[in-house]
């Protein structure tokens, strides 16, 4: 050990570590900050190839992902990070960069994410209370997902639904759908005791009375009150209503009015030119008509059915 002025060894590299451990801090603000705007931009963070490492001097990066491709743009203004990819280059430091670093930071983002999500329910006047809600979806890759929420009262009587998990299922029966939402509540740290309703589709393996996803958990929680997805039940109203005329030739008008107007710029001009005039005015926000919707609704007609309606409702349309 030196002694008099000079430090020791010990503090020396303890002085070291420091620097390195606050270096690297730096370098990771840095680096979340750059994902986090590319995430909340909805932004895909990889390339068609992204391995290996960026380099400054190499303007060629845009096939790298945008995630790489804004680390190198930011670090030609940024020191830290680009005595970090230069670093990176000549050493074996962890650059923080790869496919899987990134995995990472996404993973972190989720635990956090989920953690303020609960954090915000529980912010209830009174006893904490909560309803479920669940429904199948296939990915793009073919994988069967389970989107779970939770809907919430807030104070002043603020209704909160937050989407908290996709779950992959490899089998879609009632009991594993139930299974998977209560371990999911249970991973939250949501009480199933506290659940006091359960929302899903019409399908049998998520309402059936007997072996559906809902018929499960309420032998569990007899508190949770099934409830049969409000939008599911418009939309099987809707394709009900196919069988009465009128209501065909009033979908025909409402659709024909949308395209009178969608696809002209001069009457789209002359719409809000009015909307203005009006006394209280009108918020444009507030016109949207869904001729798509429309559309949809059309397509569950046959064709003969839809000639017919047309026929009858010709001398009808007036736009």
């Amino acid at each position: 050990m030196f002694s008099g002025k000079e430090k020791s060894v010990e503090e020396q590299l303890s002085q070291q570590q420091r620097e390195t451990a606050d270096h690297n801090r730096q370098v990771l603000d840095r680096l979340i900050e750059v994902m986090r705007a590319s995430i909340s931009k909805g932004s895909a963070l990889r390339g068609h190839r992204d391995d290996g490492l960026p380099s400054i001097d190499n303007d060629d990066y845009v096939n790298l992902g945008n995630f790489k491709a804004d680390v190198i743009s930011r670090s030609k203004f940024d020191p830290v990070l680009q005595k970090h990819l230069e670093t990176c280059k000549t050493s074996t430091y962890a650059s923080y960069l790869s496919k899987y670093a990134q995995s990472d930071f996404i993973t972190v983002f989720f635990n956090e994410l989920q953690r303020a999500i609960v954090e915000e329910a529980k912010n209830q006047q009174g006893k904490f209370v909560y309803a479920v809600s669940a429904d199948e979806v296939t990915d793009c890759s073919n994988t069967e997902q389970l989107a779970i929420v939770i809907r919430t009262v807030q104070k002043g009587g603020v209704i909160r639904e937050r989407l908290v998990e996709y779950i992959a299922m490899e089998d879609i029966k009632g009991q594993s759908i139930a299974n998977a939402i209560i371990t999911c509540l249970e991973s939250l740290g949501l009480e199933l005791t506290d659940c006091r309703a359960q929302t899903y589709d019409g399908a049998s393996n998520m309402s059936g009375k007997f072996n559906g996803a809902q018929a499960h958990i309420k032998a569990v929680q007899p508190k949770a009150i099934f409830v049969h997805c409000c939008s599911h039940r418009l939309n099987l109203s809707l394709n009900a209503t196919s069988a009465v005329p009128e209501f065909r030739i009033l979908m025909e008008n409402v659709k024909q009015l949308g395209i009178f107007f969608k696809y002209s710029p001069k009457r789209t001009h002359i719409l809000k030119t009015e909307l203005d005039k009006a006394d209280p005015p009108i918020s444009q926000e507030k016109v949207h008509i869904n001729y798509r919707f429309c559309s949809q609704w059309f397509s569950a007609i046959s064709y003969k059915q839809c000639s017919h309606t047309m026929a009858m409702g010709k001398g009808f349309l007036v736009i």
